[in-house]
């Protein structure tokens, strides 16, 4: 049985050295041994590229390897087998850490097992090939995700019900299909609290909020309580990042869809509203606050450093902007307000984050 060489027994590489096992150990009944150190004799795969595996970089510097063909700092990986000394070893190597667990996860596909959205077909084996592995791969697209809504549906399909281990098990499935974005639009999530602690309580769990309207779009019956369901989406996204995975922080007009403005900011902030020609948002809970006011725009904006300041990571951003709202009856004048708004948030985020890419949602 070969042996699993990493550089060290932590982050990306103990993660991945962890798949190789799990895998190893259901289709062939074996655990490979995971080492630090290479004996020179045992056949291996070695995890990592040159700059992180000591081991790699003598392949190369030996001319065993000429280059790995991956760019640094993006999603390439490689699978490349390399004979030394009468042994073979299989290189597991990718631009940025979760390229490494996409070819851990390649490379059990190509040993015949398939990835499916509720679970894995995984084949018995007596033994799993480290030979004739030449596999170079560079995504077409710099950003595959998902978006995960709060739509109602049965639990498998229900984002909002799912607990811990059902996270895992979805962030382990984005990551089998080499995507490396996901994006949390479930609401009844803790923001306002966490932005406005001075202003908006926590609920009673046991108590419907004001906002609520029974039978409707913001009919949101609570599973857990807030505090909980923070909780919970600290340690999925905890357990996303160490998997090199992003997710974008929501900015700008973001608060309205699903996570409805509590009745005790509006009663104490009072904000103006965009103006609104139907009742599809006509709730002051979901209602757009006038971001053509500074003061408006800043609240916007506590929210979004909220959720990085307990939960996320300020590498890249999300704004929904207006989406379907519609604030004036002529066609072009409501499309200049929605490309105002853009333009507003834009220059806001750039003032605080000059670097981080932000993605446009727009219907």
């Amino acid at each position: 049985m070969f042996k699993i060489l990493v550089p060290e027994m932590q982050g990306i590489f103990q993660t991945v050295a962890g798949i190789i096992v799990d895998y190893s150990c259901k289709m062939t009944g074996k655990i490979p041994e995971i080492v630090l150190k290479d004996d020179q004799k045992s056949d291996l795969i070695v995890l990592g590229n040159d700059a992180e595996n000591a081991l790699v970089m003598e392949l190369m510097a030996a001319g065993k390897i000429s280059s790995l063909g991956i760019r640094y700092n993006s999603d390439d990986y490689t699978l490349n087998s390399v004979q030394e000394n009468g042994r073979m070893l299989l290189i597991f190597a990718g631009g940025r850490p979760r390229s490494l667990i996409y070819a851990a996860y390649d490379y059990f596909e190509r040993c015949g097992c398939s990835y499916f959205w509720d679970g894995d077909l995984i084949p018995k084996a007596e033994e799993l090939p480290l030979e004739q592995f030449q596999v170079r791969e560079h995504p077409r697209f710099e950003y595959r995700g998902l978006r995960y809504f709060a739509h109602r549906s049965l639990h498998r399909f229900q984002a909002e019900h799912w607990d811990l281990e059902d996270w895992k098990q979805e962030i382990d499935w984005i990551l089998k299909k080499r995507m490396n974005l996901f994006m949390l639009r479930i609401g009844m999530d803790d923001l306002f609290q966490k932005a406005f602690p001075e202003i908006v309580p926590y609920p009673d769990p046991d108590k419907s909020a004001p906002t609520d309207i029974p039978r409707s779009f913001n009919d949101r019956t609570p599973f857990w309580s807030l505090e909980e369901r923070g909780r919970l989406r600290a340690e999925l996204l905890a357990y996303a990042a160490e998997r090199d995975l992003l997710h974008p922080e929501d900015t700008g007009t973001m608060s309205h869809w699903y996570s409805r403005a509590p009745q005790e900011f509006l009663d104490t902030v009072k904000p103006e509203f965009l103006p609104l020609i139907n009742q599809q948002y006509a709730e002051p809970s979901g209602q757009v606050w006038d971001v053509r006011l500074d003061q408006h725009l800043d609240h916007y904006f506590k929210l979004t450093e909220a959720h990085i300041r307990n939960y996320g990571s300020p590498a890249i951003f999300h704004t929904i902007g207006l989406a379907e709202r519609l604030c004036y009856e002529d066609r072009a004048r409501n499309h200049q307000l929605k490309l105002y708004v853009y333009h507003r948030i834009i220059r806001k985020l750039r003032s605080l984050y000059p670097n981080a890419p932000l993605l446009i949602a727009s219907w």
